[in-house]
């Protein structure tokens, strides 16, 4: 039988965004328990799912020492950077899982890396590829044939036609729309509301419909 710790998810933030995820992590009847790592609270600050118990400079120690078994990243778009960073630091040395609600749909045929997070109401259609580090909020629809490149984050009822490729470090806001057999290169924010119709090959905001570079 596995230890209780086993059980334990450790996010990487105590902020609405790390209990956002504690919140649904513990539907998936994976985790009992949840932990966070944070810098701007002390070690254990209580949160409404769980302890605070260190810093991110403490991450190592922690891991050393046993007391970090999954670790998860609940650092939001604003900080795509340090998402990056953290992920790539730690994968070859903790297990990053991938926190999938019961209540989305992923078809078999999908392939899918670590430490992704997909959230209630999400359809993830045949054949498509999640990297590493996806964040998909509420009600996001990626038809046949996609591929979402690592830690990109996706805002509430994004919707990609097929073949659409979104490279690394995207943000995509509040109902994105993307026709078919498009690609989105990496770097690029997205505002919500905007519509896709063309390929974006240079980083930068776009809003709009259709979506023009701001």
């Amino acid at each position: 039988m596995k230890s209780s710790k086993s059980n334990t998810l450790t996010i990487i933030g105590a902020g609405v965004l790390g209990q956002h995820i504690a919140h649904y992590a513990l539907q998936t009847n994976t985790f009992t328990s949840i932990s966070f790592i944070d810098d701007t609270c002390p070690p254990n600050t209580l949160t409404e799912y769980g302890r605070v118990i260190g810093s991110i400079e403490q991450i190592s120690q922690l891991i050393d020492l046993g007391a970090i078994k999954n670790l998860a990243i609940g650092i939001g778009y604003k900080h795509f950077e340090l998402r990056t960073t953290i992920f790539e630091k730690y994968i070859k040395k903790i297990h990053f899982p991938n926190i999938i609600h019961p209540k989305a749909y992923i078809d078999k045929s999908v392939s899918i890396g670590s430490g992704n997070v997909i959230l209630p109401g999400c359809i993830i259609d045949k054949n498509t590829e999640i990297f590493n580090n996806v964040f998909l909020n509420p009600g996001c629809i990626i038809a046949h044939d996609c591929s979402l490149q690592s830690h990109s984050f996706f805002g509430p009822g994004v919707k990609t036609s097929g073949f659409v490729q979104i490279g690394e470090s995207c943000f995509l806001g509040t109902g994105t729309t993307i026709i078919d057999n498009l690609s989105i290169t990496r770097n690029t924010t997205i505002g919500a509301g905007s519509v896709i119709t063309k390929n974006i090959n240079l980083p930068g905001i776009y809003k709009g419909v259709p979506a023009k570079m701001k």
